[in-house]
């Protein structure tokens, strides 16, 4: 039976195709993060609400994916850095406005590839103990993979506060083979599974893909039932565009 393709968001900012059910709570198969484990982790906001994950890498600037923030004014956006429960702000938490919106010149919305976009804040943030910029990984990664989210659950509820899982990476080939008639692989795609009912899910795109202490990734898109062995969460990999990444911190 041929499935629907998930986009792991949801929102008047993507071009997400709609779901089928989703079986499990935000990154499937995972635990709640410590608070503040995740410093470089951040949130996008469209008019005061969620609408998608993102990571600090560098002082005025944030990663995400293209499809949750291609089309809205930068005026009605936000980024929330150093948070952990969407019900409560965090000690240190801030919120930053932001100045301008870079979509990969590549992005194809029918296909979710190149889905990277950088995020150039209103202001300079300073580093803390909750706050702090990744290092760019420049190597596919070869052991685990830890994914963070704050993805909804099944009844489209937030989750209480950060989850995180760890997987592990799939071959590029064998992730475009499982797809095949589903969903487009792209050159610059990272596959992340391996285990049955771990992954990420609706509304964990944009997310940080962590190996090493690096940042390897952006959560993309799956499909549903999320977690699945056969179908990997699939994240645009930050060695492929670390380039393009890179020329945008100006």
């Amino acid at each position: 039976m041929r499935r629907k393709v998930l986009a792991i968001a949801v929102s008047s900012l993507t071009a997400a195709v709609v779901l089928p059910a989703v079986t499990a709570n935000a990154v499937v198969g995972g635990n709640a993060a410590r608070s503040g484990e995740f410093p470089s982790a951040a949130y996008v906001q469209e008019v005061g609400e969620f609408a998608c994950g993102a990571i600090l890498i560098g002082e005025q600037h944030v990663l995400t994916v293209a499809s949750c923030v291609r089309q809205p004014d930068p005026a009605t956006l936000k980024v929330v850095l150093g948070g952990h429960s969407l019900r409560a702000a965090a000690p240190g938490q801030r919120t930053v406005g932001v100045e301008k919106v870079v979509v990969h010149p590549g992005y194809d919305s029918s296909k979710l590839t190149n889905n990277v976009a950088v995020i150039r804040l209103s202001e300079k943030v300073a580093t803390t103990k909750r706050i702090r910029p990744v290092e760019l990984g420049r190597a596919q990664p070869t052991g685990d993979v830890v994914l963070a989210g704050w993805g909804h659950d099944r009844n489209g509820r937030p989750p209480h506060s950060l989850r995180k899982v760890t997987v592990r990476p799939v071959q590029h080939e064998t992730c475009v083979a499982n797809y095949e008639g589903v969903g487009h692989v792209g050159a610059g795609a990272l596959c992340v599974g391996g285990v049955e009912g771990k992954g990420a899910c609706i509304f964990d795109n944009g997310g940080p893909m962590y190996a090493g202490g690096k940042l390897v990734g952006v959560i993309s898109w799956g499909v549903a039932p999320c977690g699945q062995l056969r179908y990997p969460t699939v994240g645009s990999s930050v060695a492929h565009y670390a380039d393009w990444i890179s020329a945008q911190l100006t």
